[in-house]
């Protein structure tokens, strides 16, 4: 029996957008939410939104930050769905929430340091409980997962996965961002880079490692090291196969465009070591405007590419998302409404997304 969603950070843009994909395309089965957040009249002003779009809902608010969330308990929640970002701040807080009150965890960051913390910290008490919680429940996560696993199977296909040593996951994207993807970027920036090595992982200096590939004949691209959770999250949806092969996640521009990239991530990185630029940067990103529709337009890749021991690529796969910004949202949907129908995989502990979710590709349209 289902009882009841909860969502903290409901009425940023990411939240919001949830609420749209569960009117057009995954109708809600859960008799009752809670929606949660730091603004208590804009928390109201959603409620009334979503009572009259949801008239078989009951709808409830619970204002809180983070902190204060954590000592909260409520009868009958079983999914926490955490849009608040940056998730290295806010992050904890909800999971506590959710594990106190015998509730299953999901969350949307791309931030490695949060998805390896509750891996470090988190795992244990969850499998105890019989809880899970999933991190990068996302456009760039799911898309990267499925583009490397589809490179996998082809592999096999082709008899070519025993030679494989690294996989290299690219993203190539060009889209607007808002206030709290911004924030969690900085926050990545901030924690450096990691790469997989054969079932542990290793720092490495982010923007440091690049390679150049052709995409379609069209034009060349450079791409550089930046760690997110996927990092993590791959190599655990690959199983044994992770144990053998090199792991790390870089994003690209065009070769020509390529060195300013590099110099502005490396400006950036430094920079965010000290805290004025942490309190400044913060407070110009909250005068920032969401993304409007104009700005949403973009297309995204997850390009994937598989190295045998002389460093050769022998084989890659890509795969295309439409949208990317709203895909986020769209995923969570799908993901709550899995989840509801009991349809997903019932492993407890931390569980990559695509571990834990069939998600099909055309949701990434």
């Amino acid at each position: 029996f289902f009882d009841m969603l909860f969502f903290y950070g409901a009425y940023g843009f990411t939240g919001r957008q949830i609420f749209d994909f569960f009117r057009s395309h995954f109708p809600l089965q859960s008799k009752k939410i809670i929606i949660s957040g730091r603004n208590k009249e804009k928390l109201h002003n959603l409620k009334e939104k979503l009572k009259d779009e949801f008239p078989q809902l009951d709808v409830d608010i619970l204002p809180a930050i983070p902190f204060e969330l954590q000592s909260k308990e409520i009868d009958g929640v079983k999914l926490v769905v955490n849009t608040a970002g940056p998730f290295s701040d806010t992050g904890e807080f909800v999971l506590n929430f959710a594990i106190r009150n015998g509730s299953n965890y999901i969350d949307c960051t791309g931030e490695w340091n949060w998805t390896k913390k509750i891996i470090d910290n988190y795992d244990k008490v969850l499998k105890e409980k019989k809880l899970f919680a999933s991190s990068g429940v996302a456009w760039e996560t799911v898309s990267g997962e499925l583009c490397v696993k589809e490179l996998v199977d082809k592999l096999k296909e082709e008899g070519k996965i025993s030679d494989v040593r690294k996989i290299h996951l690219v993203y190539l994207a060009d889209f607007a961002m808002s206030r709290g993807t911004l924030k969690s970027s900085l926050k990545i920036l901030k924690s450096g880079a990691i790469r997989w090595e054969y079932g542990k992982i290793k720092t490495v200096k982010p923007a440091e490692r690049k390679f150049t590939f052709d995409l379609q004949g069209k034009a060349k691209f450079l791409a550089l090291n930046l760690s997110t959770s996927d990092v993590i999250n791959v190599p655990f949806s690959l199983g044994e196969l992770s144990q053998n092969i090199e792991f790390e996640v870089f994003f690209a521009t065009s070769q020509r465009r390529g060195q300013i990239f590099s110099y502005l991530i490396k400006t950036m990185r430094n920079l965010s070591s000290f805290r004025f630029f942490s309190k400044i940067s913060s407070f110009i990103l909250n005068l920032l405007p969401e993304p409007d529709e104009n700005r949403l337009q973009n297309r995204a890749s997850a390009l994937a590419f598989a190295y045998d021991k002389n460093y050769n690529i022998i084989s890659s796969s890509e795969i295309r998302a439409t949208k990317p910004y709203y895909i986020t949202a769209k995923i969570l949907a799908f993901a709550c409404s899995q989840f509801e129908k009991g349809d997903y995989k019932k492993l407890y502990g931390y569980v990559s997304p695509t571990s834990l979710f069939n998600f099909p590709k055309e949701l990434l349209i």
